[in-house]
């Protein structure tokens, strides 16, 4: 269910099994320049992740199409922080 990351020139891994690469990832810093996450499309979100695009918001399904369990997002609200929803009797 975890997205790739992989070296952004190419495609070895930068996170295993066993953790990080020592390779790519030494420190923080290093990993940031070095590694990529792979994207998801649209399709790829839904199908994979339960998570489909309205008009005004999106929705998150329990059960994906997938066989995924439990979806979720996190929304940024700026640059380095995410904006926290506090739900009323919807969760």
């Amino acid at each position: 269910n975890w997205r790739w990351v992989h070296e952004k020139t190419g495609y070895e891994n930068c996170f295993s099994e066993t953790g990080w690469s020592r390779q790519f990832c030494p420190d923080g810093q290093k990993c940031a320049e070095t590694c990529a996450i792979e994207g998801v499309d649209e399709a790829g979100y839904k199908n994979v992740y339960g998570v489909r695009s309205l008009e005004n918001g999106v929705e998150l399904e329990f059960v994906a199409q997938s066989g995924n369990v439990g979806s979720r997002l996190y929304v940024t609200d700026g640059e380095d922080a995410y904006h926290m929803f506090k739900l009323k009797n919807r969760e």
